[in-house]
């Protein structure tokens, strides 16, 4: 054997033997990190929220509780709505990195101008911001996926499918829409007074002499009155000034609970100007107004009571 052949054998192992040192000293392969959002949902101090479609709005954390603000209303946040929302932005996983080109950004519904973005704002003063675009179907995987982008970067990212539907909320979806508190009504009312333009009906439950009607059946009031626990406006009367409900008077009903110490007042005002031209409010949802029209809220709650206090 030549010294030439004994040269490049030698010079053989001298590559293995360094190949083999680089691998092993390298350690694992990391894995692809697959959180591109994660936060301790407990030192938010309030998130913003850009909907596609629709008006921007808050969720502010402020002295325990969570306030929902356009700029013109700061209303308590629904619970449900806001678990959702703190659900979602606690981690979100991605499976796929699809495109690190600004070009593709428009064809996932990421462009500049499109998408829904959140905002997620730290009490250390950090923040997360990103945008969620279209939503498609994978048939490889048989399952809806969305793109994702963070705010600031190229990337577009594949995540789940529902993360949409999940973060794209408007401004109402956080708003109470019950007319009666979630509690309910738990007892039977001691005095009921009904008031139109013409009309005012009254009867006391505990002074029988001091009424202008016959006592209403009781098992049809109670059945009425566990009904508006379940009730819930639909729209929302926000351009409705307050300082005009004497103009717009039209019905009120008044119920008042010993045990409660105090009244449910639901009121109905009227603008025949307006599509559907009743505006129905409730004492136990001041800050709310909704709209109706004959079939709806009116109807329900108070063409119902007129009706069952003239049931003989």
């Amino acid at each position: 054997m030549n010294n030439k052949t004994l040269l490049l054998i030698f010079l053989f192992f001298v590559v293995v033997y360094l190949v083999t040192m680089r691998i092993l000293n390298s350690g694992p392969v990391p894995p692809f990190d697959t959180s591109l959002i994660k936060v301790d949902t407990a030192r938010i101090s309030s998130i913003e929220i850009r909907p596609q479609k629709g008006p921007a709005y808050m969720l502010h954390h402020t002295d325990g509780q969570w306030i929902v603000s356009n700029g013109m209303l700061s209303l308590p946040a629904k619970t449900d709505r806001l678990l959702i929302i703190l659900d979602q932005v606690d981690t979100i996983h991605t499976f796929e990195l699809v495109s690190d080109k600004p070009a593709d950004w428009a064809r996932y519904g990421l462009a500049e101008g499109s998408g829904t973005r959140i905002g997620i704002f730290m009490m250390d003063g950090q923040k997360e911001e990103f945008i969620i675009g279209k939503t498609d179907f994978d048939p490889a995987l048989q399952k809806s996926i969305a793109y994702l982008r963070l705010s600031g970067q190229n990337e577009v990212f594949a995540v789940n499918g529902f993360l949409p539907f999940q973060l794209e909320q408007h401004f109402n979806d956080f708003r109470n829409k019950n007319l009666i508190a979630p509690a309910g009504i738990s007892s039977f009312p001691d005095y009921l007074q009904y008031r139109s333009l013409d009309t005012t009906l009254q009867y006391d439950f505990e002074q029988e002499e001091e009424f202008t009607m016959n006592e209403p059946d009781s098992a049809g009031l109670m059945d009425y009155l566990h009904q508006l626990v379940t009730i819930k406006g639909a729209i929302f009367a926000d351009d409705f000034d307050e300082l005009s409900t004497d103009r717009y008077f039209h019905q009120q009903i008044k119920l008042y609970f010993q045990e409660n110490k105090d009244s449910l007042v639901l009121s109905c005002y009227r603008d025949s100007t307006r599509i559907q031209p009743f505006i129905i409010h409730s004492s136990d949802n001041p800050k709310s107004y909704f709209y109706s029209d004959s079939t709806g809220l009116f109807k329900t709650v108070f063409v119902a009571f007129k009706t069952l206090l003239e049931e003989p």
